[in-house]
């Protein structure tokens, strides 16, 4: 065996070592973030999922709960002029939050990303969108502890940049 052999054998080495520690550090991460209440576990493809909330607040009461808390991430948030829409804007990603519809006493609110960013299919926001959904989660169990939600999977199109 030359010392060019051995050299190419150590680069592989080193190579597979420094893998199997980033794999080991963004599990751990995950697991810390887990334990801690600022993610939830989720399907890897929670972000194409609308959530839909039915719960006793109204609007007013949800607006002011969703303008003073703490989102655990950096974002940005709006609220439309003229309709209960909220447009939230994050490293990477967006998406809204709108009252659905009302029904007596129970008000609907949906959710759901609008965008994200990928590369080679992985969500490059992931962790970002997981923590600001288990805010949101939160926020409205806050104002409601008896809050329903229901998880549908929506059609997604993607494009693809080749060039």
């Amino acid at each position: 065996m030359s010392n060019n052999d051995t050299l190419q054998i150590m680069a592989i080495l080193i190579g597979i070592v420094i893998l199997a520690a980033a794999v080991y550090y963004g599990t751990s991460k995950h697991k810390e973030l887990v334990e801690k209440g600022v993610i939830m576990e989720r399907p890897e493809n929670f972000a194409r999922e609308v959530e839909i909330f039915t719960t006793s607040s109204d609007f007013k009461k949800l607006w002011n709960e969703l303008n003073g808390m703490t989102y655990n991430t950096q974002v940005s948030y709006a609220l439309s002029q003229n309709s209960n829409i909220i447009k939230y804007k994050g490293d990477g990603w967006e998406g809204v939050l709108k009252e659905e519809s009302k029904n007596g006493e129970k008000y609907c609110y949906c959710f759901n990303f609008t965008h994200w960013g990928t590369r080679n299919g992985m969500n490059l926001s992931g962790v970002d969108m997981n923590t600001f959904l288990t805010s949101l989660e939160k926020a409205f169990l806050r104002l409601d502890p008896e809050v329903l939600l229901e998880k549908k999977l929506l059609k997604v199109k993607t494009s693809y940049k080749l060039f």
